[in-house]
């Protein structure tokens, strides 16, 4: 559950136990609160007892997919631009958080960006204030120093093969689409952007439907009218739909060469988005998947995979991926696709033992419970929450809902997703 940065790959360590997961409390996080203004926009609210600090998550309806082949990479660097616009006596939004001890960050996703801030209670209505006008009104003061840095991304990015493989699956499976593209964009595509394509951007995503903002920690009344005061000028409007992939329907292989020491491999499938009713299976299924190895041993006995490194769900795309990565730096990568597949294969055939199935059971509530260790972590499963059919309360269903899982829903969704499987293969480059 945890933000869907790849770098964060390996799961969290299970307990031994093979005891019956226990069920989760009805209530697990604090209570929220959901408003919807006049103009589309939604606000969610979290207090949190003896907290000093107010965070908010700022999500806006426009992401990787809104981008295209001549502008990839205008959303993270649309969102870097912002919060290097001067607002206050000439300094950026992260350098008056800095001034005050506070904290402003972006992230972009498939279809939000998203932009976070945290401060004392007393300073935040005043970064707030500076986010939106910066979010209004993006500079283009620091353009290029910024589009340098995107440009740097990339090119680090080509020597992670984490971040490589993911890119290949990406292109693969959702081709068509904005989310196709990497991250940083192309470094083509990049090099053509200019200030005014990024001042079209941030003017893409100023809706009022489809904006939320979450807010956590050290909430008041005061504070909630001053996020209401913010975002009451976005006209009620709601941004066009992206265009969606359903992602390839057979298996494939792509393969590239990128500046790393050993051959890499990811196995990429289609996954159910988080918003799906299949979501709380498929995330039991991920620890079955990335867990300690047991589900994957033809004996059961527990027998380490070979170059296994971790397995990635992106679940905020629709359709989702789900992706298992394996190092070849054992010497045989084939034999690791081979292991890997051979366990899927068991998992769709064969009955789930009872007690696997509780260790994944707990293991995936885990996963959730420790997903949520800062205000940011916290307004960031609001904002989602906030976002979703069930409203703020989903936060607290998916635990509820993990718990119910049941190995014949294992055995379905493992059916219905891990079929169509897209390999990404990373060789190291040549000498020159």
């Amino acid at each position: 559950m945890k933000r869907h940065g790849i770098g964060a790959l390996l799961l969290l360590a299970a307990a031994a136990s093979y005891a019956a997961a226990p069920r989760p409390p009805a209530v697990s996080f604090p209570g929220a609160a959901l408003v919807t203004l006049t103009n589309g926009v939604t606000i969610a609210s979290q207090p949190v007892d003896d907290c000093a600090l107010t965070a908010a998550q700022v999500s806006v309806p426009a992401g990787l997919l809104a981008q295209q082949a001549g502008n990839a990479g205008i959303a993270a660097l649309t969102a870097a631009v912002v919060l290097h616009t001067p607002v206050d006596g000439r300094r950026s939004v992260t350098e008056v958080a800095e001034t005050l001890g506070a904290y402003a960050s972006y992230s972009v996703g498939a279809a939000q960006t998203r932009f976070y801030i945290e401060s004392s209670a007393k300073d935040f209505p005043r970064l707030l204030h500076d986010l939106a006008q910066a979010m209004a009104h993006p500079g283009a003061e620091d353009f290029e120093r910024e589009r340098s840095a995107a440009l740097a991304a990339q090119k680090a990015a080509l020597k992670n093969p984490v971040s490589a493989a993911f890119d290949l699956i990406r292109q693969a499976r959702y081709q068509g689409s904005g989310y196709s593209y990497p991250d940083a964009g192309l470094r083509s595509s990049v090099q053509r952007l200019q200030p005014h394509d990024v001042a079209a951007f941030a003017a893409s995503y100023r809706h009022g439907i489809g904006t939320l903002i979450a807010i956590e920690g050290a909430v008041t009344p005061a504070l909630v009218a001053a996020v209401k005061n913010e975002f009451s000028d976005l006209p009620r409007s709601s941004a066009p739909a992206a265009p969606k992939s359903g992602g390839p329907n057979r298996s494939h292989q792509v393969l590239a060469q990128r500046d790393v020491a050993t051959t890499w491999a990811a196995l990429g499938y289609a996954a159910p988005s988080e918003y799906s009713a299949n979501f709380a299976a498929m995330l039991v299924l991920q620890s079955l998947l990335g867990g300690d190895g047991r589900s994957l041993s033809a004996a059961g006995n527990g027998a380490a995979r070979s170059g296994f490194v971790g397995a990635y769900y992106q679940y905020e795309a629709d359709p989702g991926v789900f992706v298992v990565f394996l190092n070849g730096a054992g010497g045989d990568i084939d034999k690791a696709m081979r292991e890997m597949r051979g366990g899927i294969d068991r998992l769709k055939k064969r009955p789930l033992d009872a007690g696997l199935l509780e260790r994944a059971k707990r293991l995936a509530l885990g996963n959730y419970y420790m997903s949520v260790t800062s205000l940011a972590d916290g307004s960031w499963l609001l904002s989602r929450a906030a976002a979703s059919p069930q409203g703020v309360q989903f936060e607290n269903e998916v635990p509820l809902r993990i718990s119910n899982v049941s190995a014949a829903d294992v055995r379905r969704v493992a059916r219905a997703y891990l079929s169509a499987e897209t390999t990404a293969i990373i060789t190291p480059a040549a000498p020159e």
